[in-house]
């Protein structure tokens, strides 16, 4: 049996799937020039648990990475993070 994980804020659904990743000491950070302070962000927080981002321009890399990207059709402040071997993905709006 899986423990959710604790997330902030408490998403409405986790849909939990096999397999797991572990984030390396150092990890690129992949986002649009549009989303600089949220990876800055990001970077600095990663930072406080010992891992160092490296911030790269938005497009797919061939190690993995944790991705920050924005959908405009995303209901407000949502967001969605899908990790799998490639990575995390995190997903929003602008305000989210």
């Amino acid at each position: 049996m899986h423990t959710p994980p604790q997330l902030l804020p408490p998403p409405q659904q986790i849909d939990m799937g096999a397999g797991a990743f572990s984030v390396p000491r150092t990890m690129p950070i992949v986002a649009a020039p549009d989303l600089l302070f949220e990876a800055q962000w990001l970077q600095g927080k990663l930072s406080t648990v010992g891992v160092r981002g490296h911030i790269m321009a938005a497009h797919m890399t061939d190690t993995a990475a944790i991705y920050l990207h924005v959908d405009q059709h995303t209901s407000n402040q949502a967001y969605t993070l899908t990790i799998n071997d490639a990575g995390i993905h995190i997903t929003g709006d602008r305000a989210g």
